[in-house]
């Protein structure tokens, strides 16, 4: 089965596809699990530093601050900067997504998985490769059996088309299918 991929990315899959990569660990450790907003978790990391390091510089605005104190402003410094910089890391994943134009061929076979971006990226995963396949809202993912691996995603249109070709191949892989 070959699946051409030459569309532009959708906003909604951009969002799910990054959700789903900077999670796949958590995934790939309990495939069931459904994957957090990545963006809101962020913000949230955000808004809590600033609130709680607004209320420990109050604190030592009044003379009331201890060491503890200090340290405490310090660590949701440390807090904010980390949070700022995962957020602009997965915003710019996301844009990448957003402003490439795609063209990638996907070639399953009994074997394994071809993938080829026609730029940078070709390879070959075998099926002991893969961990199992994952049916989300947007997309189709194939997870890999451990964290060094690529996730590989297609459209979600095309979930009926591998499950077929899946079942003619033979291939056993596991596929968790939307509910």
């Amino acid at each position: 089965m070959q699946i051409v991929a030459k569309e532009r990315t959708t906003k909604k899959q951009a969002k799910e596809i990054t959700n789903v990569v900077m999670q796949a660990a958590k995934l790939l450790k309990n495939p069931e699990s459904k994957p957090m907003d990545f963006f809101n978790y962020c913000i949230f990391g955000m808004i809590f530093a600033i609130v709680a390091g607004i209320v420990f510089a109050v604190l030592i605005a009044v003379g009331r601050g201890t060491v503890l104190t200090y340290i405490a402003l310090f660590v949701m410094a440390l807090l904010l900067v980390t949070a700022i910089i995962v957020y602009r890391t997965v915003c710019r994943f996301r844009n990448t997504l957003l402003n490439k134009d795609r063209n990638v061929l996907i070639v399953i076979d009994e074997e394994g998985i071809d993938y080829d971006d026609h730029e940078k990226l070709k390879m070959k995963t075998p099926w002991t490769g893969i961990s199992f396949i994952r049916e989300f809202d947007e997309c189709l993912y194939f997870f890999p059996t451990d964290i060094t691996g690529l996730v590989i995603c297609v459209n979600r249109k095309e979930t009926e088309g591998v499950a077929e070709c899946l079942k003619e191949l033979g291939i056993s892989t596991r596929m968790i299918r939307k509910k």
